[in-house]
C-alpha cells in the first residue's frame, strides 16, 4: 500500500521568518509584495476597533530606511457626523526600532493600547509594548 501524503497547511509564521521575507522584498524592490505579505501576516487585526474607528487595512512599507507596519483606520468625523463622512488615520509601527509614531504626550484608551500592543507583539515578541501601562499613556474611563 502506498503511504498517504498528508498535506499540512501553514497557519503561523514566525516573526523572524516574516522579517526575513519582508527584507527580501526590499532587496529585490518588490515593495507591493512586501505590503501584501504584511496584510496576510496581520490579517487577524482587520475589523478590530481602534481609536473610535475600525482597522480596515494593515501592511508593511519601507520608508526612510526602516520597515514600518502601517495601520489604516477609518472613523467617522465627529464634526461632520450628519454627512457620515469617513476619516482615515494612519498609525505606523517601526519594525526595526520597535516604536510607534505617537508623540510622547499622546493619550490613548486602554482598549486601543491593548490592540497596538498585540500588533507589536505579533512582529516582535520581546517588544517594549508588552506592558501597556508602561509603554503607552493610557486614559482610564470612570465607571
Amino acid at each position: 500500500m502506498r503511504a498517504k501524503l498528508v498535506k499540512e497547511s501553514l497557519n503561523e509564521i514566525s516573526p523572524a521568518t516574516f522579517k526575513s521575507a519582508v527584507g527580501k522584498t526590499q532587496e529585490y524592490d518588490q515593495y507591493n509584495r512586501g505590503y501584501k505579505l504584511g496584510q496576510t501576516f496581520f490579517n487577524q487585526f482587520v475589523g478590530k476597533p481602534l481609536m473610535d474607528g475600525v482597522i480596515v487595512e494593515i501592511g508593511t512599507i519601507k520608508s526612510s530606511g526602516d520597515f514600518w507596519v502601517q495601520i489604516i483606520v477609518h472613523r467617522k468625523d465627529d464634526q461632520k457626523q450628519r454627512q457620515e463622512r469617513q476619516q482615515q488615520i494612519i498609525i505606523n509601527y517601526s519594525i526595526d526600532n520597535d516604536n510607534y509614531n505617537f508623540t510622547e504626550d499622546e493619550i490613548i484608551s486602554r482598549s486601543d493600547a491593548r490592540i497596538l500592543s498585540l500588533i507589536a507583539q505579533k512582529i516582535n515578541p520581546e517588544t517594549q509594548y508588552k506592558d501597556i501601562n508602561k509603554s503607552f499613556k493610557v486614559k482610564y474611563s470612570a465607571k
